[in-house]
């Protein structure tokens, strides 16, 4: 006969054990979700993303090391630069307030290819949820992750070769069919400003 008050530690041990059991079903759920969302994003975007990195690779082909190019769209996504150029990567230094399936699967790829993968997070926005859906443990291992109160938009690259591209401006890792504003360059410098702030912000590390 069990106690209805919850006096009885046998009746309490299986409450806890049945709650803590759906907390798990529930976690799992999530993250085969966000699993399918991301694995989905080259088959059913395969078109657009390679339309995406033909736009972007012929604006920045003949950009000069001391040029730079100003840069309203809503035709391409962020994570396509990634994958544009993916081949060439060695280091990437990520500053975003969201990171969508989108952006998750550029950086999964890119992490295919040994790149080291710096991506610094807003802790407000980011934090619980890349824990919550699974983004963590898909990219555990491919990158490394920083959370602090952050709004800054850009990826920072390095090319090898002495050769550098940074993007900054008000995209998110992510594909969105809104009006972006951005400004790439060539510059070591700016290359290097970016990569200090995200080694050197406070923040928490994984």
């Amino acid at each position: 006969m069990v106690n209805l008050f919850g006096e009885d530690p046998e009746f309490k041990f299986d409450v806890g054990f049945q709650s803590e059991d759906l907390q798990l079903e529930q976690q799992q759920v999530s993250e085969n979700k966000l699993e399918t969302k991301v694995r989905k994003q080259f088959f059913r975007y395969t078109r657009k993303i390679e339309a995406d990195i033909e736009t972007i690779t012929a604006m920045i082909q003949n950009l000069g090391h001391d040029e730079e190019l100003l840069v309203m769209s809503c035709a391409f996504d962020s994570p396509s630069v990634v994958l544009g150029y993916r081949d060439r990567i060695r280091r990437i230094y990520v500053g975003t307030w969201a990171i969508t399936p989108a952006g998750i699967a550029a950086l999964q790829t890119l992490g295919e290819t040994a790149a080291d993968i710096y991506v610094l997070l807003d802790k407000t926005h980011s934090y619980k949820w890349i824990f919550q859906s699974g983004a963590y443990k898909l990219l555990q291992g491919k990158v490394h992750f920083k959370f602090t109160a952050n709004h800054s938009k850009f990826m920072a690259i390095d090319l090898g070769d002495g050769e550098f591209l940074n993007v900054t401006g008000s995209m998110n890792l992510s594909n969105n069919p809104r009006w972006e504003n951005m400004r790439i360059n060539r510059s070591q410098e700016e290359f290097e400003f970016l990569k200090n702030f995200v080694e050197t912000v406070g923040g928490d590390i994984l």
